[in-house]
């Protein structure tokens, strides 16, 4: 037998052996990098899928925390790793979508290093602001800020990031100019901004909600295409900036590229399982997340989409990549 035929021979008993595996997946305990630090809104939303998956699979589902970057050290670590479904990526549109435009250094594809398996969620973010600041509006946020140039401060979850470009795109249509404070995660501003270390801070649903009603922050507008029923008495930043595009803000679970057709079958409908269950879906909504659960399909081409929409908005806003 030549070579090019044992070669031929051994590819198509690899790809008859494809069926098989998926029947028998998960036979080990599946790892899981998550790019947010533990307690933040984004890391629970992830427990609560990777707990319904580890139910849904009778395995152990193990998640790892690598936080920072943007989320690029999560994603990077997952894009290298074997596609056997043995090791998946919960992450926002920050990795897959804002990094490879606000950012130097990218050391991944978003569409050819990974395979999208489901959008878990929609995570809406808001604007809020310790008490103590003389503001109950983005109106007057930005009244405040033109007063003070450069001196009021205001933290994300880090460079390259959806609330960065928020931010950015706030700036530059009101004509103001704040002074931005990165972090490695969305709860640390979060934090100080309740602890008054902070005045101003862009934060998701998902780690607002448990405080709400705290009395420690105030909520001035949010950064989506229409209000959240959840606090239905707070505006839009489009209401008071005409034109604003709300960016992309979605959870998703990625494999890295080259998982097989089966194999990503069965992936998915064991986390379609995990994130439509009922105890599942209910802390999802409570924390302010809007559960999803597409096809591997629509998801991969919302991807496109929305890269293509961010490298609209990045150009027409002149921003430039930094790190």
């Amino acid at each position: 037998m030549t070579t090019l035929r044992r070669w031929a021979s051994a590819m198509l008993l690899s790809i008859a052996a494809w069926p098989a595996v998926s029947q028998t997946y998960p036979a080990k305990p599946i790892r899981v990098f998550v790019p947010f630090v533990a307690g933040s809104g984004g890391d629970v939303a992830a427990r609560i899928v990777t707990t319904g998956l580890a139910q849904a699979v009778n395995q152990p589902v193990i998640v790892e925390n690598r936080a920072g970057a943007g989320e690029s050290i999560a994603a990077e670590m997952a894009s290298r790793a074997t596609p056997d479904g043995y090791t998946l990526l919960i992450c926002s549109a920050n990795a897959m979508v804002f990094r490879p435009y606000l950012s130097k250094v990218v050391t991944y594809d978003s569409v050819r290093d990974f395979t999208a398996v489901t959008e878990i969620a929609d995570a809406a973010a808001t604007i809020v602001v310790n008490p103590s600041l003389p503001v109950s509006s983005l109106k007057e946020l930005i009244d405040y800020a033109k007063s003070r140039p450069g001196k009021v401060a205001y933290g994300t979850s880090g460079i390259g990031t959806s609330h960065h470009l928020s931010a950015e795109q706030i700036q530059r249509m009101a004509g103001v100019n704040m002074l931005h404070v990165p972090y490695k995660s969305g709860i640390q501003p979060f934090n100080d901004v309740m602890a008054g270390l902070i005045p101003v801070s862009i934060v998701i649903m998902g780690t607002l909600t448990p405080q709400l009603k705290s009395g420690k922050i105030r909520v001035i507008a949010v950064i989506s295409g229409e209000r959240n029923r959840r606090i239905p008495d707070v505006a839009t930043v489009a209401e008071t900036l005409p034109g604003f595009s709300p960016p992309p803000a979605w959870l998703g679970l990625f494999a890295p590229a080259g998982l097989s057709q089966p194999l990503l079958r069965r992936v998915h409908a064991e986390a379609v399982k995990a994130i439509q269950r009922p105890e599942g879906r209910s802390k999802l909504e409570q924390m302010g997340f809007d559960p999803v659960a597409n096809s591997p399909e629509q998801f991969a081409a919302m991807i496109k989409r929305d890269l293509e929409l961010v490298g609209r908005v990045v150009k027409a806003a002149g921003i430039q990549p930094t790190d």
